[in-house]
């Protein structure tokens, strides 16, 4: 009974279940940084640009996608190497870059500003992660796996099956 400690959230322990809060953010008119421009960022754009994110990506080169979208004025696009100064002033960032030295220190900027973080190629590194999702007429469907992102996806998959949806993939 009664509110949880932080302490109850964090453990070094293996559970089987997250230690995690699953919440959906309300990102319209926010800033968001993407910081990376490949494969994985530019899947993750598509939900952010759905959320009506004000998205700033910095990466030194992009995909046609990421530039295309730069170029439609759907997001901001800075072709240069990340710096801890890009972190201030935004809600959410998304560390996606190949480099885990890259990764890292934009972690520990968006640490240090109270930023929440998910980190794509350490998802343990970051502060937040990426459920994986199935939406469903006005609702969608979060689900995260505890060190698991392929377990979520079937996970998910079965509830899509369960409930009579196409393939959510």
């Amino acid at each position: 009974p009664g509110i949880a400690s932080p302490a109850t959230c964090q453990t070094d322990e293996v559970s089987t279940t997250p230690p995690f809060h699953l919440t959906a953010l309300d990102l319209r008119g926010r800033r968001v940084l993407v910081v990376g421009a490949g494969h994985v960022a530019t899947r993750r754009l598509e939900r952010l640009l759905a959320c009506d994110a004000v998205i700033d990506v910095v990466a030194p080169v992009a995909t046609e996608t990421v530039e295309r979208l730069a170029d439609e004025g759907r997001l901001r696009w800075f072709p240069r190497e990340v710096e801890a100064e890009d972190i201030p002033g935004a809600w959410f960032v998304l560390a996606a870059t190949d480099s885990a030295s890259a990764n890292a220190l934009v972690v520990e900027a968006a640490e240090a500003n109270h930023t929440f973080c998910v980190r794509s190629d350490l998802a343990a590194g970051g502060s937040a992660r990426t459920p994986t999702h199935l939406p469903m007429d006005d609702f969608l469907v979060g689900v995260i796996g505890n060190r698991d992102p392929r377990g979520a996806r079937a996970l998910r998959d079965r509830i899509a099956a369960a409930l009579g949806q196409a393939d959510p993939a």
